[in-house]
């Protein structure tokens, strides 16, 4: 999963705690997908009738498949997703601390009322350093991982809402959040629900750590 560096979060400061909402839209790299399964299967298409031959048809006939496929995959992770709201994660506390361990509830409401699909949660943390640097006229940003932590998760069946307790324990000698004009310490959080063992739509949020 894919995160998009930026400055701190803001989280909303709720009666239920410390309200982070996934901002990250899902929803443009299905539709490139499924634009990629245009181009296939029109390729194939097109050499499949371009030519009556053998030759022709067996050349084509896979380009079409994979096109297909390209396209169905794409359009049915687009309509999972479209069933469930931006996923957001609550903190009783801002921001969390080293040494301790973070109880967060992580929740996503279905839209139209509809039942949800999920069926597992799986969630981790990752600490990441983020360099910029210049080199000739041309400036150069480098993503390294520094460590990664797995995080209990579980789940409370509630009608028409996923919601799920997540716990972080955060060593005491875990760096810190930083942020400097070229450099950053970043800690991202990741929840990836899954319905019948396939991933449906996963959340990515920046945390706070001090």
């Amino acid at each position: 999963m894919q995160v998009n560096s930026d400055r701190p979060p803001k989280p909303e400061q709720t009666i239920d705690g410390y309200v982070l909402t996934d901002s990250g839209d899902k929803v443009a790299s299905h539709f490139v997908g499924v634009l990629f399964g245009v181009v296939f299967a029109g390729a194939g298409v097109f050499v499949f009738t371009v030519e009556d031959s053998l030759f022709n048809r067996v050349f084509a006939t896979p380009f079409i498949l994979v096109g297909v496929a390209l396209i169905v995959i794409p359009l049915v992770g687009l309509w999972r997703i479209r069933r469930l709201s931006p996923g957001q994660l609550v903190s009783p506390e801002w921001p969390l601390r080293r040494g301790t361990t973070a109880r967060l509830t992580y929740r996503r409401s279905t839209r139209r009322g509809a039942g949800t699909e999920i069926d597992s949660v799986a969630a981790y943390a990752k600490v990441l350093e983020v360099a910029r640097y210049r080199q000739g006229t041309d400036t150069h940003t480098v993503t390294e991982e520094v460590a990664r932590f797995p995080i209990q998760t579980h789940i409370l069946a509630t009608p028409g809402a996923l919601v799920a307790e997540l716990r972080l324990d955060i060593p005491p000698d875990g760096p810190p959040s930083f942020r400097a004009r070229n450099n950053r310490i970043e800690w991202w959080m990741f929840v990836e629900p899954s319905a019948a063992g396939s991933p449906v739509d996963g959340s990515s949020f920046k945390v706070q750590v001090n």
